[in-house]
């Protein structure tokens, strides 16, 4: 009982302070945001910015502001994540007096949004103002040219200039092993980077060496249990998937699995990826029960998580209704393809077979696009 008062105590001291108590909803907000309890993670970063206003301790409400439009980014709230980080580029230059650094992070921020969205014009834009904020500051900003050329590097890359993307990702890379030399996480990462663009090319071999790379910067920290080996394991079973070597697919993909499970809250879009990932290695070994059941259970994860609507969900619904086609179940191919449509127009009627929405203004054309032929296909199937 008296542990239990003087815990009490301890929690009533710390709100009387607003510094400590805005520095506990952050620490707790982190905890959620890495447990992809989003919810939570948006709850407790608005207390904690809100009390970051209110002691003026500008740099860490813009830091944790950003962490919230970063928040509404992954889960695909892309308008919400483009006003925060406006909003921030305003405040940085009013209230920080060493802004250019964190300015130039949310004009990074807001090109990844629309790079997301497949707005590149736009992705170039803001990605071309970091480098002429770089060009007329009196700081060294290296750092944050690296991760601005890494960024025109996806676009480049997605926009099928490969070479000038690839280019863009070795500059980034070539700061990275000055600034933190060979063998730091960050040229891991950039190492991935050059695997997805190689990747993209269709040059699998070269793909793998620089993904085998990555994982080898990433297992030298001793810890297996990390998001950078997880995702080096995955990327590696994506290539093999590629290449048709299904079996090697699958045994990087488990490990994935296994060492997300680990790191990751079991509902979580990471665990969720993981089951796509293997239903469909078994649905090209035509192991379609496995399949099915992989594909519910990131239909489960992503449904708790974003509450139906997302890319994410849309994609476990097409390729479900890829394997119903396969297996000739015309009902249930239909139905999720349907699903799929509704996982990215809100409100859509999926008792409408023959309804179809506007894809003009949707955030998410692409994979809009695969619901809507993968419907078609069903629909062709059929008659």
């Amino acid at each position: 009982m008296l542990k239990m008062i003087i815990s009490l105590l301890f929690v009533v001291a710390l709100f009387i302070n607003d510094d400590k108590g805005a520095d506990y909803y952050a620490n707790r907000g982190n905890q959620c945001f890495y447990k992809s309890k989003y919810d939570s993670c948006i709850y407790y970063f608005t207390k904690a910015t809100q009390l970051f206003k209110d002691t003026a301790r500008w740099k860490d409400y813009v830091n944790y502001r950003r962490r919230m439009g970063y928040v509404h980014y992954v889960n695909g709230r892309y308008p919400k994540a483009l006003t925060i980080y406006s909003e921030l580029c305003l405040v940085a230059k009013e209230k920080m007096n060493d802004h250019d650094e964190t300015s130039g992070l949310l004009l990074i921020n807001s090109a990844q949004v629309y790079i997301e969205t497949h707005k590149y014009e736009a992705a170039l834009k803001f990605l071309k103002d970091v480098l002429k904020l770089i060009e007329n500051s009196s700081k060294d900003l290296e750092k944050l040219k690296s991760i601005a050329f890494t960024n025109l590097g996806i676009v480049y890359g997605d926009i099928g200039e490969f070479e000038k993307g690839i280019s863009y990702q070795n500059k980034a890379l070539e700061i990275k092993l000055r600034q933190y030399g060979p063998r730091d996480s960050q040229v891991g990462a950039s190492y991935n980077n050059l695997g997805v663009a190689y990747k993209t090319l269709g040059d699998y071999e070269k793909a793998l060496e620089y993904y085998f790379k990555d994982l080898s910067i990433s297992l030298e920290s001793g810890e297996e249990e990390t998001y950078e080996v997880s995702s080096s394991y995955n990327n590696i079973g994506n290539v093999y998937g590629l290449m048709d070597e299904y079996d090697l697919a699958l045994e990087y993909y488990v490990k994935a699995h296994k060492t997300k499970l680990k790191i990751y809250d079991v509902v979580s879009s990471e665990v969720a990826m993981s089951y796509h990932n293997m239903a469909a290695i078994y649905k090209n070994q035509r192991k379609f029960e496995q399949a099915i059941e992989y594909l519910n259970k990131a239909v489960d994860i992503n449904t708790k998580l974003y509450d139906g609507v997302h890319g994410h969900l849309s994609e476990n619904h097409i390729k479900l209704a890829e394997i119903y086609m396969q297996q000739g179940d015309q009902n249930n191919a239909i139905k999720n393809a349907q699903n799929a449509i509704a996982a990215n127009v809100t409100g859509y009627n999926v008792s409408d077979v023959y309804s179809n929405p506007n894809i003009q203004d949707n955030p998410n054309k692409i994979i809009l696009l695969g619901s809507l032929y993968q419907k078609a296909m069903v629909l062709s199937a059929s008659n």
